[in-house]
């Protein structure tokens, strides 16, 4: 991914969450983080720690969709968190990926304008972020798209993708 220096970076602490959101196309990664300073917006040393781990779960996302972009099934399997397993039997996955995921990402032309990311905390305190972004397709269609990244052994995997959906449809706001 190449770093966009022009980006408008704005930081957002909410409810100890950090938004990074980009206006010119591409997320700006890496971020330094570690210049925050402690206590920002409530925020404790801890919190500050954990933001520093953003670059891998960002780097896996983004993998994530460049591998559903060229249809690579085992690459998607590879960065699954194993709750979806749990959930759903592996045919339905397959079928979920072939039917749902793969076609929805199939016209990908370029990034969309804005992207938010958060952070999660999913049940049993499993930590990790939430990208929500979009992207143009190649008729000039905007598809936006939500995935929560959680970590699993150290590696940080999708725990979930939601098609067609935004931060707004998500938290009846327009950004956090």
């Amino acid at each position: 991914m190449r770093t966009n220096l022009n980006a408008t970076l704005i930081l957002v602490g909410v409810l100890s969450a950090t938004c990074i959101q980009t206006t010119q196309g591409e997320p700006t990664l890496p971020l330094n983080l570690s210049k925050l300073p402690v206590g920002f917006d409530g925020m404790t040393a801890d919190d500050i720690e954990f933001e520093k781990s953003l670059p891998p779960y960002q780097a896996n996302a983004t993998k994530l969709v460049d591998l559903l972009i060229h249809g690579d099934e085992p690459g998607v399997f590879k960065l699954m968190h194993p709750v979806l397993s749990e959930k759903w039997s592996p045919a339905m996955l397959k079928n979920l990926l072939h039917q749902n995921l793969i076609p929805y990402f199939k016209d990908f032309q370029k990034s969309g304008r804005e992207h938010y990311v958060t952070r999660a905390v999913m049940p049993g305190q499993k930590r990790g972020y939430t990208f929500y972004e979009s992207f143009m397709d190649k008729s000039g269609n905007l598809k936006p798209y939500v995935i929560y990244m959680i970590e699993d052994h150290g590696t940080p995997r999708c725990a979930s993708i939601l098609l067609n959906k935004t931060y707004r449809d998500m938290h009846q706001t327009f950004h956090p």
